[in-house]
């Protein structure tokens, strides 16, 4: 379970935020052409400012059906406790919703930054089985494991996702 939970952190930190150079693929947040909108404050994002990263994927007519927020569990915990307006008494993060999306979280988003997509049009698209070699060194008997998990990542519409930061 450790080595499979090992290859999933992964595979999702290259699909959210793989540069795409130095033989990684390129994430979503590296992908030219998906919506950006900044925030005023670093890791403070306004409702306001929240629901623009959603205007940055309406605005092109991408399908807004199925979408979720993905963000890092600090700027998750900050949406709770962000009042939407000076007197509703609401929070910008509740239930699990955000403007009406699921929102989750992972480390494997880089800091201040939060996702919101079609993660349907998110490939990830992986070549073979995962390879496990071994070796066993003759005079200690420790065993060496190396694991090859041979993937690329792709955004089919850069439309369907915005990101906040």
């Amino acid at each position: 379970d450790d080595i499979t939970n090992g290859l999933a952190v992964g595979l999702d930190a290259a699909a959210l935020a793989g540069s795409g150079s130095s033989n990684q693929p390129t994430g979503i947040l590296s992908t030219s052409g998906i919506g950006s909108v900044s925030f005023s404050s670093a890791g403070a994002p306004t409702f306001a400012e929240i629901v623009s990263v959603e205007s940055a994927i309406t605005v092109d007519n991408a399908d807004s059906n199925n979408m979720y927020y993905v963000t890092t569990p600090a700027l998750a915990g900050t949406l709770k406790t962000t009042t939407k307006d000076s007197g509703s008494g609401q929070f910008i993060s509740e239930n699990g919703l955000v403007n009406g999306y699921p929102i989750l979280h992972t480390s494997s988003v880089t800091a201040n930054n939060i996702i919101l997509g079609s993660f349907s049009d998110l490939i990830v698209a992986q070549f073979g089985a995962v390879e496990v070699l071994s070796d066993v060194a003759p005079s200690t008997g420790i065993t060496t494991l190396a694991l090859h998990l041979h993937a690329d990542i792709g955004v089919r519409h850069a439309q369907s996702f915005a990101k906040g930061a």
